[in-house]
């Protein structure tokens, strides 16, 4: 039996068009990663090893990473190895990140988005008042535990470029703990 050229071409489409479906379904699930969230996932792996790579997503030199809820770690990790380096006693994460009500300051974050108009003066006053990247990697860390979000991706959600230079600009200019 001879199948004619436009059965054969329908064919071709039909299989490649469920190709294309288990791949986004694949992509939607989560077993396949863009390259971009390898990227991400290499960085942040990195630097939380103690590796040495450059993020392309999360970039350290904008201030971006204190944002991510795992950054804590890393500068913690930093903070042991400073002390051991100059022979000081390693602080306890609990000193470091002082006495702030961080579920007051994660509320005021998460009240920021509005519906219509968001407040982008809460989320500076915020920022201003902590001391240190550690504890913006702590509230952060906080933030995704209480509303189950990164911090970094709700602020970008609703901020535009200059704001988030202003936002980066605030966390470069503190010390690192």
């Amino acid at each position: 039996m001879k199948v004619p050229k436009t059965g054969i071409i329908l064919n071709i489409a039909l299989i490649g068009g469920l190709g294309l479906v288990a791949w986004k379904l694949a992509d939607f699930l989560g077993i396949i990663k863009s390259k971009e969230q390898k990227a991400a996932e290499a960085a942040e792996n990195a630097l939380l090893t103690g590796g040495t790579a450059s993020p392309t997503i999360l970039n350290p030199k904008n201030g971006s990473l204190a944002l991510t809820p795992t950054y804590l770690q890393t500068i913690y990790l930093q903070v042991k190895k400073d002390c051991v380096k100059n022979r000081k006693p390693i602080p306890k994460l609990s000193t470091l990140i002082g006495n702030y009500q961080y579920t007051d300051l994660a509320k005021q974050m998460y009240d920021a988005k509005g519906m219509f108009n968001d407040n982008e003066d809460a989320l500076y006053g915020v920022l201003n008042n902590l001391q240190s990247q550690i504890q913006i990697s702590f509230l952060s860390n906080y933030f995704y535990k209480t509303y189950k979000k990164d911090l970094l991706n709700y602020i970008l959600s609703y901020t535009n470029t200059e704001e988030r230079a202003k936002i980066y600009n605030t966390i470069l200019n503190k010390k690192l703990y």
